[in-house]
Protein backbone atom coordinates (compact mmCIF):
# COMPACT_ATOMS: atom_id res chain seq x y z
CA UNK A 1 0.00 0.00 0.00
CA UNK A 2 1.28 3.09 -1.50
CA UNK A 3 2.01 6.54 0.87
CA UNK A 4 -1.02 7.98 -0.67
CA UNK A 5 -3.50 5.25 -0.56
CA UNK A 6 -3.02 5.22 3.61
CA UNK A 7 -3.61 8.60 3.31
CA UNK A 8 -6.77 7.84 1.43
CA UNK A 9 -7.92 5.70 3.37
CA UNK A 10 -7.25 7.74 6.79
CA UNK A 11 -9.24 10.88 5.66
CA UNK A 12 -12.11 8.27 4.21
CA UNK A 13 -12.31 6.98 7.84
CA UNK A 14 -12.14 10.50 9.27
CA UNK A 15 -15.12 11.10 6.73
CA UNK A 16 -17.11 8.22 8.00
CA UNK A 17 -16.37 8.38 11.90
CA UNK A 18 -17.45 11.97 11.30
CA UNK A 19 -20.78 10.76 9.91
CA UNK A 20 -21.18 8.45 13.23
CA UNK A 21 -20.43 10.78 15.72
CA UNK A 22 -22.99 13.13 14.48
CA UNK A 23 -25.42 10.59 13.91
CA UNK A 24 -25.57 8.98 17.95
CA UNK A 25 -25.65 13.13 18.92
CA UNK A 26 -28.60 12.90 17.17
CA UNK A 27 -30.06 9.88 18.62
CA UNK A 28 -28.69 9.31 21.71
CA UNK A 29 -32.49 9.33 23.84
CA UNK A 30 -34.53 6.06 23.66
CA UNK A 31 -38.15 6.23 22.55
CA UNK A 32 -40.91 5.78 25.12
CA UNK A 33 -41.55 1.92 25.89
CA UNK A 34 -38.36 1.00 24.52
CA UNK A 35 -36.54 -1.60 26.09
CA UNK A 36 -33.52 1.18 27.15
CA UNK A 37 -36.15 3.43 28.29
CA UNK A 38 -38.13 0.59 30.08
CA UNK A 39 -34.44 -0.14 32.06
CA UNK A 40 -33.93 3.80 32.38
CA UNK A 41 -37.17 3.87 34.44
CA UNK A 42 -35.47 1.35 37.28
CA UNK A 43 -32.37 2.79 37.87
CA UNK A 44 -31.62 6.00 40.20
CA UNK A 45 -28.00 6.22 39.61
CA UNK A 46 -27.13 6.04 36.21
CA UNK A 47 -29.67 5.45 33.33
CA UNK A 48 -29.19 2.74 31.06
CA UNK A 49 -29.10 5.17 28.92
CA UNK A 50 -25.85 6.42 30.00
CA UNK A 51 -24.20 3.70 30.61
CA UNK A 52 -24.21 2.16 26.93
CA UNK A 53 -24.30 5.63 25.24
CA UNK A 54 -21.51 7.63 26.46
CA UNK A 55 -18.99 4.97 25.49
CA UNK A 56 -20.55 4.60 22.22
CA UNK A 57 -19.45 8.25 22.32
CA UNK A 58 -16.15 7.56 23.65
CA UNK A 59 -15.12 5.43 20.66
CA UNK A 60 -16.67 7.54 18.33
CA UNK A 61 -14.42 10.49 19.44
CA UNK A 62 -11.26 8.83 19.84
CA UNK A 63 -11.59 7.45 16.27
CA UNK A 64 -11.50 10.59 15.05
CA UNK A 65 -8.69 11.74 16.45
CA UNK A 66 -6.87 8.91 15.31
CA UNK A 67 -8.12 9.28 12.09
CA UNK A 68 -7.56 13.14 11.24
CA UNK A 69 -4.36 13.55 13.51
CA UNK A 70 -2.73 10.37 10.87
CA UNK A 71 -3.70 11.67 7.98
CA UNK A 72 -2.74 15.06 9.19
CA UNK A 73 0.73 13.67 10.27
CA UNK A 74 1.25 11.27 7.93
CA UNK A 75 2.31 9.02 10.12
CA UNK A 76 1.20 6.56 13.03
CA UNK A 77 2.36 7.86 16.71
CA UNK A 78 3.64 4.33 18.03
CA UNK A 79 2.18 4.91 21.63
CA UNK A 80 -0.76 7.49 21.23
CA UNK A 81 -2.86 6.55 18.55
CA UNK A 82 -2.31 2.80 19.79
CA UNK A 83 -3.81 4.19 23.61
CA UNK A 84 -7.12 6.02 21.44
CA UNK A 85 -7.41 2.82 19.51
CA UNK A 86 -7.72 0.91 22.15
CA UNK A 87 -9.85 2.82 24.32
CA UNK A 88 -12.38 2.97 21.17
CA UNK A 89 -12.26 -1.07 21.41
CA UNK A 90 -12.94 -0.72 25.14
CA UNK A 91 -15.37 1.74 24.83
CA UNK A 92 -17.38 -0.34 22.38
CA UNK A 93 -17.63 -3.92 23.61
CA UNK A 94 -18.01 -2.71 26.90
CA UNK A 95 -21.83 -1.14 25.46
CA UNK A 96 -21.93 -4.20 23.52
CA UNK A 97 -21.59 -6.34 26.87
CA UNK A 98 -24.01 -4.81 28.72
CA UNK A 99 -26.92 -4.77 26.05
CA UNK A 100 -27.61 -8.63 26.33
CA UNK A 101 -31.34 -9.54 24.76
CA UNK A 102 -32.05 -11.01 28.36
CA UNK A 103 -33.47 -8.17 30.36
CA UNK A 104 -32.26 -9.18 33.65
CA UNK A 105 -28.80 -9.67 32.12
CA UNK A 106 -28.52 -6.49 30.58
CA UNK A 107 -29.58 -4.68 33.70
CA UNK A 108 -27.32 -6.66 35.91
CA UNK A 109 -24.36 -5.79 33.72
CA UNK A 110 -25.44 -2.25 33.79
CA UNK A 111 -25.48 -1.86 37.28
CA UNK A 112 -22.43 -3.59 37.61
CA UNK A 113 -20.63 -0.53 35.08
CA UNK A 114 -22.34 1.66 37.70
CA UNK A 115 -21.15 0.48 40.63
CA UNK A 116 -17.60 0.61 39.35
CA UNK A 117 -17.96 3.86 38.07
CA UNK A 118 -19.20 4.74 41.29
CA UNK A 119 -16.11 3.02 43.34
CA UNK A 120 -13.86 4.54 41.08
CA UNK A 121 -15.38 7.78 42.10
CA UNK A 122 -14.74 6.90 46.05
CA UNK A 123 -11.01 6.47 44.85
CA UNK A 124 -9.89 8.76 43.20
CA UNK A 125 -11.73 11.04 45.99
CA UNK A 126 -10.10 9.10 48.71
CA UNK A 127 -6.29 9.45 47.22
CA UNK A 128 -7.06 13.14 46.16
CA UNK A 129 -3.73 15.48 47.04
CA UNK A 130 -4.50 17.69 49.58
CA UNK A 131 -3.27 20.81 47.32
CA UNK A 132 -5.08 19.50 44.46
CA UNK A 133 -7.54 22.36 43.11
CA UNK A 134 -8.93 23.34 46.32
CA UNK A 135 -11.10 19.69 46.69
CA UNK A 136 -9.70 18.37 49.90
CA UNK A 137 -11.97 21.02 51.84
CA UNK A 138 -14.69 18.39 50.49
CA UNK A 139 -13.57 15.16 50.85
CA UNK A 140 -15.53 14.10 53.45
CA UNK A 141 -19.06 15.46 52.06
CA UNK A 142 -17.76 13.80 48.90
CA UNK A 143 -16.88 10.81 50.14
CA UNK A 144 -19.74 10.29 51.93
CA UNK A 145 -22.19 11.46 48.59
CA UNK A 146 -20.17 8.61 46.89
CA UNK A 147 -21.30 5.96 49.38
CA UNK A 148 -24.47 6.65 49.03
CA UNK A 149 -24.08 6.49 45.63
CA UNK A 150 -22.96 2.60 45.88
CA UNK A 151 -25.74 1.79 48.35
CA UNK A 152 -28.21 3.02 45.73
CA UNK A 153 -27.03 0.95 42.53
CA UNK A 154 -26.59 -2.04 45.24
CA UNK A 155 -30.43 -1.35 46.63
CA UNK A 156 -31.82 -0.67 42.81
CA UNK A 157 -30.23 -4.32 42.28
CA UNK A 158 -31.71 -5.58 44.92
CA UNK A 159 -35.26 -4.56 43.74
CA UNK A 160 -35.17 -5.73 40.01
CA UNK A 161 -33.32 -9.31 41.82
CA UNK A 162 -29.89 -8.77 41.23
CA UNK A 163 -28.01 -9.60 44.63
CA UNK A 164 -25.22 -7.16 45.37
CA UNK A 165 -22.32 -9.72 44.98
CA UNK A 166 -23.13 -9.77 41.44
CA UNK A 167 -22.76 -6.11 41.39
CA UNK A 168 -19.26 -6.21 42.91
CA UNK A 169 -17.93 -8.41 40.74
CA UNK A 170 -16.86 -6.81 37.56
CA UNK A 171 -15.39 -8.86 34.85
CA UNK A 172 -11.50 -7.89 34.00
CA UNK A 173 -11.60 -5.29 30.97
CA UNK A 174 -10.25 -8.11 28.86
CA UNK A 175 -13.46 -10.69 29.40
CA UNK A 176 -15.72 -7.81 28.51
CA UNK A 177 -13.51 -6.68 25.48
CA UNK A 178 -14.14 -10.59 24.50
CA UNK A 179 -17.53 -10.99 25.14
CA UNK A 180 -18.67 -7.49 23.88
CA UNK A 181 -16.39 -8.59 20.58
CA UNK A 182 -18.77 -12.25 20.64
CA UNK A 183 -21.45 -9.56 19.75
CA UNK A 184 -20.35 -8.54 16.24
CA UNK A 185 -21.02 -11.03 13.17
CA UNK A 186 -17.58 -12.42 11.54
CA UNK A 187 -19.36 -11.67 8.57
CA UNK A 188 -18.25 -7.92 8.76
CA UNK A 189 -14.29 -9.03 10.52
CA UNK A 190 -13.36 -11.23 7.64
CA UNK A 191 -14.12 -13.89 8.91
CA UNK A 192 -12.62 -13.80 11.96
CA UNK A 193 -13.62 -15.22 15.29
CA UNK A 194 -15.12 -11.95 16.65
CA UNK A 195 -14.08 -12.42 20.42
CA UNK A 196 -10.82 -13.92 20.03
CA UNK A 197 -9.96 -11.48 17.39
CA UNK A 198 -11.18 -8.19 18.90
CA UNK A 199 -8.85 -9.39 22.09
CA UNK A 200 -6.28 -10.23 20.15
CA UNK A 201 -5.96 -6.37 18.65
CA UNK A 202 -7.00 -4.54 21.85
CA UNK A 203 -4.24 -6.35 23.56
CA UNK A 204 -1.48 -5.57 21.16
CA UNK A 205 -2.40 -1.81 21.34
CA UNK A 206 -2.86 -1.63 25.24
CA UNK A 207 0.47 -3.44 25.08
CA UNK A 208 2.28 -0.64 22.46
CA UNK A 209 0.20 2.14 24.18
CA UNK A 210 2.04 1.39 27.72
CA UNK A 211 5.36 1.44 25.71
CA UNK A 212 5.95 -1.59 25.67
CA UNK A 213 8.00 -2.93 22.01
CA UNK A 214 6.86 -6.71 21.90
CA UNK A 215 4.14 -6.20 19.73
CA UNK A 216 6.27 -5.00 17.06
CA UNK A 217 7.14 -8.55 16.63
CA UNK A 218 3.35 -9.36 15.61
CA UNK A 219 3.12 -6.20 12.93
CA UNK A 220 6.71 -6.02 11.04
CA UNK A 221 9.06 -8.15 9.30
CA UNK A 222 12.10 -8.67 10.73
CA UNK A 223 15.40 -7.87 9.36
CA UNK A 224 18.87 -8.92 9.83
CA UNK A 225 21.67 -6.39 10.36
CA UNK A 226 25.10 -6.74 8.15
CA UNK A 227 27.16 -9.11 10.72
CA UNK A 228 23.87 -11.71 11.41
CA UNK A 229 23.86 -11.85 14.95
CA UNK A 230 20.58 -9.60 15.71
CA UNK A 231 17.16 -9.02 14.43
CA UNK A 232 16.02 -5.87 14.11
CA UNK A 233 12.21 -4.81 14.75
CA UNK A 234 11.01 -1.30 13.81
CA UNK A 235 9.12 -0.13 17.44
CA UNK A 236 6.16 1.65 15.66
CA UNK A 237 3.68 -0.21 13.86
CA UNK A 238 3.33 0.49 10.09
CA UNK A 239 0.26 1.96 9.15
CA UNK A 240 -0.81 -0.66 6.64
CA UNK A 241 -0.97 -2.82 9.87
CA UNK A 242 -2.26 -0.43 11.99
CA UNK A 243 -5.55 0.96 9.38
CA UNK A 244 -6.59 -3.07 10.60
CA UNK A 245 -6.73 -2.04 14.02
CA UNK A 246 -8.38 1.18 13.29
CA UNK A 247 -10.70 -1.14 11.14
CA UNK A 248 -11.66 -3.44 13.83
CA UNK A 249 -12.48 -0.60 16.20
CA UNK A 250 -14.76 1.04 13.74
CA UNK A 251 -16.65 -1.93 13.25
CA UNK A 252 -16.62 -2.64 17.29
CA UNK A 253 -18.47 1.05 17.64
CA UNK A 254 -20.95 0.82 14.41
CA UNK A 255 -22.04 -2.90 15.80
CA UNK A 256 -22.40 -0.91 19.19
CA UNK A 257 -24.43 2.34 17.63
CA UNK A 258 -26.82 -0.42 15.72
CA UNK A 259 -27.57 -2.64 18.73
CA UNK A 260 -28.11 0.55 20.76
CA UNK A 261 -31.14 1.90 18.04
CA UNK A 262 -32.34 -1.24 18.27
CA UNK A 263 -32.76 -1.61 22.18
CA UNK A 264 -33.57 2.30 21.66
CA UNK A 265 -36.48 1.75 19.15
CA UNK A 266 -34.71 4.36 17.24
CA UNK A 267 -34.42 4.03 13.41
CA UNK A 268 -31.36 1.99 12.43
CA UNK A 269 -28.41 4.24 11.09
CA UNK A 270 -28.72 2.54 7.09
CA UNK A 271 -27.96 5.52 5.96
CA UNK A 272 -24.48 5.90 7.10
CA UNK A 273 -21.63 3.78 5.37
CA UNK A 274 -20.35 1.03 6.93
CA UNK A 275 -16.55 0.53 8.37
CA UNK A 276 -16.92 -3.11 6.80
CA UNK A 277 -17.76 -1.91 3.39
CA UNK A 278 -14.93 1.12 2.95
CA UNK A 279 -12.53 0.04 0.05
Amino acid sequence: MTDSEILRIARLCTDVVKEHMRWIEDHDRPLVGSPIAQDDLLFTVMSMTELVVSPIKGAWDCLYVVCSSLFDLEEVRGIGHAALVRSAITAATTSLWILDDDELARRARALIIARAQCVAERDFIQGVAPDWHGSNTMIGALTEHVRQRVDRVTADGERIGVDAETIAKKPKDSKIVRAGGERIPATVLGGHQPGPYIVSEWRLLSARAHGFHWPAKYANEPRRVEHGHYVVLDATIPAERFLGSVRAAMVAARVATDRFAAFAGTAPAEELRKPWELQ
